[in-house]
């Protein structure tokens, strides 16, 4: 099954089909007692109570925190809870340190099933038979709302020992007459480390102080390791504060090194050690939880904001050594986006620490070795603030994380409103080229560009990734003749193209040269790919034709008149030309007639018919005529050459007609 929180309920689903097995109301289940209609007691100035802290399951029994949002309409507690039907075995109030045991079943029937419950409604708020809390075992216990005993945390169990550990958050006990009850010093649990044994009965708790006038509670799971201890490898339970300090003690209560025990007479010093590394405050600090890599010997995590989320408590992500606390590293003189604070739980893999966001939604990557930026990758979400509170989980190289912060007001427009109701994703990023997890690929795309009469333009070609990228992609480039030439058509290119984390593709831009010069085919030249870094080459392959668009009209086709001088006798040649308006990149063909005018085709010419060719880049053509020489006085006379089925040209003149003259020499 799974296990989760939501509001004040906790669900059991089954895994393999996702439907509700169980739940649980930490409260009275926002439901009438009689009636069921909804909210119930729920309300903004009421019932408050929520599950945050995240089930863990032990042997049967779900244990999970409660809170009520530091709001003093009730208070928290901490539940054991049967994992195959749902029904709870203890509540323990962190006010008295008391456990209620509802009856179990026996000869007489199956005992109580309780599926809702808190430390503070009455009987019949919450359902319960009138003489309820009179005899159940434990469960007479003070029943006072005053917004204190919030368990934020997840808790942590150890299995050997029979102890479940989590921190506990406080209620305004201060100094400061103006904030609500109680008055100092604290509840003996509140703001603490606390030791549950598992049948719920308290083993040993540790705070580090007393009276509290900045809000420094405990929000964070605590972490179970080991240290050194005198050449002793010793059982430990570490756990980091709203103050900016983390604390490790012993998970049994006493330190063996100095024999301080947390009943004794300076249970202050308990700790085998304690490490500040921010100021804290009411949103500032170790809120969430740290990772512990026992092989590098290292406890990493980041630290929330403070007041000031834009200009947060610098440094923000943080390594210590885990056996005496020392600074290893820290993300000094990161600024913007990059030395941006965290209110999500730190995750760790051997030698990779990831760490969330506040202002916008990054997750992060840490050498835990150096503390240097491995990776900085965005969640996708909608573009409105929305930081990356939850705390990534790993598993066989791919990492899952969520996106989303923020609170809801009464009011229902605060800055907390806005980005509560953000819409936010659930991703997955794996290590490309892991099993399971494809190399994205390189996507070339054709490109074309008009070539136009003159000067330079940009040809842009597009280059995709089949899928978003989640690391810096590069590929070199370079460009390769074809039809078209360098430096005549375009101008060699070459490079390496960048593609950021979280885009889907970029640009090559290339510059063509213009022309006026009418080709038969379009201009054609090829982009290759080379050298790819966190992708592979895919589309069709490394080698991409780019075409360069023939846009110039076909050229004109111009007959112009031409002359001869008749000779006396044999035959002598006229050359009529026609000439191209302007080159062309293609042949330019033209057929040709003879016709009689005042020369006729017997006595003065040869009729003739024929085609003139004008080759590519050259401009002129002639058609050549036999003149017939004679010694007859006759004055000049002409005829006509007419030019018709023009191919890779227009035709010009009058109807394509050239005149010929024949001038007399006789």
């Amino acid at each position: 099954m799974v296990f989760f929180g939501a509001g004040e309920h906790v669900y059991a689903l089954d895994a393999a089909t996702g439907t509700e097995v169980w739940r649980f109301a930490a409260g009275t289940g926002c439901r009438d007692a009689v009636t069921g209609a909804f909210p119930g007691l729920c309300s903004f100035g009421s019932e408050r109570n929520q599950v945050e802290s995240t089930p863990i399951v032990h042997d049967g029994i779900v244990y999970f925190g409660m809170d009520v949002n530091d709001v003093a309409t009730g208070k928290g507690g901490f539940y054991a809870v049967d994992a195959a039907g749902g029904t709870m075995r203890w509540f323990w109030d962190p006010e008295s340190g008391a456990v209620c045991r509802p009856n179990g079943p026996d000869e007489h029937g199956p005992g109580d099933e309780l599926r809702r419950f808190d430390g503070y409604h009455s009987e019949s708020e919450l359902g319960l038979p009138d003489d309820f809390f009179e005899t159940r075992s434990g469960c007479d216990h003070p029943r006072t709302r005053y917004g204190c005993g919030n368990i934020w945390s997840s808790p942590a169990l150890d299995s050997a020992r029979g102890l479940v550990y989590f921190g506990t958050s406080n209620c305004d006990t201060d100094t400061n007459p103006a904030t609500p009850v109680p008055a100092p010093p604290m509840p003996p649990y509140d703001e603490a480390l606390v030791a549950l044994q598992l049948d719920g009965d308290p083993a040993w708790r540790w705070r580090p102080r007393e009276i509290d006038n900045d809000d420094l509670a405990f929000g964070a799971v605590p972490n179970l390791f080991a240290i050194d201890v005198d050449g002793v490898a010793t059982d430990v339970v570490g756990i980091g504060g709203k103050d900016g300090t983390y604390y490790v003690m012993d998970r049994d209560g006493v330190n063996e090194r100095t024999g301080v025990a947390w009943d004794g007479p300076t249970p202050r010093d308990l700790p085998y050690w304690e490490r500040n590394v921010v100021p804290g405050g009411a949103i500032g600090g170790i809120i969430a939880t740290a990772a512990v890599d026992e092989e590098a010997r290292r406890v990493l995590f980041s630290t929330a904001p403070g007041e000031d989320v834009i200009n947060p408590q610098r440094p923000t992500v943080h390594a210590l050594d885990m056996d005496s606390g020392a600074i290893v590293w820290q993300n000094l003189g990161a600024a913007g986006l990059s030395g941006d604070a965290s209110y999500a739980p730190t995750s760790a893999v051997p030698g990779v620490m990831i760490v969330g966001s506040v202002i916008t939604p990054h997750l992060r990557f840490f050498d835990t070795s150096t503390g240097s930026l491995v990776a900085d990758h965005v969640v996708p979400a909608q573009e409105t603030f929305s930081g990356v509170a939850t705390g990534a989980a790993v598993i066989d190289g791919t990492v899952i994380t969520g996106a989303g912060i923020g609170a809801r007001s009464s009011g229902g427009s605060s800055p907390g409103d806005f980005a509560a109701y953000t819409p936010s994703a659930v991703v997955a990023f794996c290590v490309p080229g892991a099993p399971g997890c494809p190399m994205p690929e390189i996507i070339p795309l054709p490109g074309a560009i008009r070539e136009g009469d003159e000067g330079t333009k940009l040809m842009r070609v597009p280059v995709a990734l089949h899928s978003l990228g989640t690391q810096e992609v590069r590929v070199d480039y370079r460009t390769l003749p074809g039809r078209a030439t360098t430096p005549a058509d375009f101008v060699q290119t070459a490079g390496t193209l960048v593609i950021e984390p979280g885009t889907t593709g970029g640009f090559i831009e290339i510059t063509v040269k213009g022309d006026v010069l009418d080709e038969a085919l379009d201009d054609t030249f090829v982009l290759e790919f080379s050298n790819p870094k966190n992708a592979l080459i895919g589309g069709f392959g490394p080698r991409m034709p780019l075409t360069i668009v023939d846009d110039d009209r076909r050229p004109r086709l111009d007959p112009r008149r031409a002359s001869v001088v008749e000779r006396d006798t044999g035959t002598t040649t006229i050359e009529v030309p026609i000439v191209l308006s302007t080159p062309s990149g293609r042949r330019v063909y033209a057929d040709f007639t003879t016709i009689a005018g005042s020369a006729n085709g017997t006595t003065d010419f040869v009729p003739t018919s024929g085609r003139i060719t004008i080759p590519a880049g050259r401009t002129r053509g002639v058609a050549r005529i036999a003149i017939r020489n004679d010694q007859i006085p006759e004055g000049s006379e002409f005829f006509f050459v007419s030019f018709r089925n023009p191919r890779n040209a227009t035709l010009g003149g009058i109807l394509g007609l050239a005149v010929a003259d024949i001038d007399d020499d006789d």
